[in-house]
């Protein structure tokens, strides 16, 4: 219904098509929609985001025309020594792609100065050496290469795409195996495009090598998600990596490294609170079943390093939860039997709002007479019980 929400305040609008602006307008009563976003890291496949369109929607659906948008330039995440990095990506960005993202960005400025990114040239055994040593560094790179370098080892569990990182933050990230991915007909554009002085001289690209233009706002993600340290790593040599080092060094905003030392151990509220910050992107509404239960994975990853076993339990039992609702859409054989144990798990995990969802789920595979007795006997009981348990969360 029109109009049916007197404020709506949305974040992450850069991922929102125009259809989805336009269904917010109807949601919101006039004037009453606040959206904040950042289009440098508009990653999203099909999404090419301008805050200009937000006007332009409003125009066409005959609503009032939203001021132009503020620019917020002070950044609690990190510091100016990570924020030099973002501002040599952004620079490039808005150079070669002009009007690519709508607005030409000003930079960030961080509350305080802290530590120049460092760059390592290193072997994969080398950085599984590392990951294994440095529990406080999260690893985040190009998803085609994620799942590779997770099978490796166990620490791997922790290595996030860049695609999925975006809207977290860490306190140490490295960057591994960026340029290394970019397809072979992506290297020497990077160099090109690096060694492109002048502001529009390689404006062309925008037209010839649109790609370029999304592979540095992945870049630009990756290395915004961190708050204290930032590495960039790279396993296998690659023009593109060269010419990003030595474009970095030149500006005297990075410096290399040869290894990296041990670092202190996360401890077990710190692991929890990362585990807790997994399963809540597991409960974002448009996240599909497959990325709910790697979310779950992660979070248990964690919670076991926590050695907490109440919060591994729960977060089974919701992995549970999604691979019944996953063999159940899929209409597999065997779904009833699984579907009535992962809702027994969570029965006994008490977590009264995950058994509610399976009830809902299997709801309209069952005959008419059963499905009113499911709903007076479970669902309803149930719906008291979520509520409570949020009641008394509150106080």
């Amino acid at each position: 219904e029109r109009g049916e929400y007197h404020k709506v305040y949305v974040d992450e609008v850069q991922d929102l098509t125009q259809a989805h602006i336009a269904f917010l307008f109807n949601l919101s009563a006039s004037n009453s929609l606040f959206l904040a976003g950042d289009p440098a890291q508009s990653v999203e496949e099909g999404v090419d985001f301008r805050f200009q369109e937000v006007r332009q929607v409003a125009f066409k659906m005959g609503m009032q025309v939203p001021q132009k948008p503020y620019q917020l330039l002070l950044n609690f995440r990190a510091h100016s020594g990570i924020l030099d990095v973002a501002k040599a990506i952004l620079d490039k960005l808005f150079a070669l792609f002009p009007g690519g993202s709508g607005i030409k960005l000003h930079s960030d400025k961080g509350l305080y100065k802290g530590p120049r990114p460092g760059l390592l040239q290193i072997t994969e055994d080398a950085l599984i050496g590392v990951m294994q040593k440095r529990e406080v560094m999260q690893v985040i790179m190009p998803e085609e290469r994620r799942d590779e370098l997770s099978a490796l080892n166990a620490a791997g569990k922790m290595v996030l795409g860049i695609r999925e990182s975006k809207g977290l933050e860490f306190g140490e990230v490295a960057v591994v195996d960026f340029f290394s991915s970019l397809p072979k007909e992506s290297q020497k554009r990077w160099k090109e495009m690096l060694q492109a002085e002048q502001e529009g001289k390689g404006v062309g690209m925008r037209y010839m090598f649109p790609e370029l233009e999304t592979q540095l706002k992945l870049l630009y993600t990756a290395v915004t998600r961190a708050q204290h340290s930032l590495y960039i790593i790279e396993t296998r040599a690659s023009v593109a990596g060269t010419a990003f080092f030595r474009f970095l060094l030149q500006l005297r905003i990075a410096e290399e490294q040869a290894f990296l030392e041990s670092a202190p151990l996360l401890t077990v509220d710190e692991w929890v609170v990362r585990g807790l910050e997994f399963m809540l992107q597991a409960t974002i509404e448009d996240v599909d079943v497959e990325q709910e239960i790697r979310w779950m994975e992660l979070a248990e990853g964690c919670f076991g390093n926590a050695q907490n076993t109440d919060m591994q339990r729960k977060v089974q039992a919701q992995q549970q939860s999604a691979r019944a609702r996953k063999a159940m859409t899929a209409g597999g054989k065997g779904w009833e039997r699984q579907t009535v144990d992962a809702m027994k798990t969570c029965l006994r995990s008490e977590l009264w709002g995950e058994v509610e969802r399976l009830a809902s789920h299997v709801l309209p595979h069952l005959p008419a007479q059963l499905q009113q007795l499911m709903t007076s006997e479970l669902l309803r009981p149930l719906e008291k019980k979520t509520r409570l348990a949020a009641l008394r969360s509150s106080w």
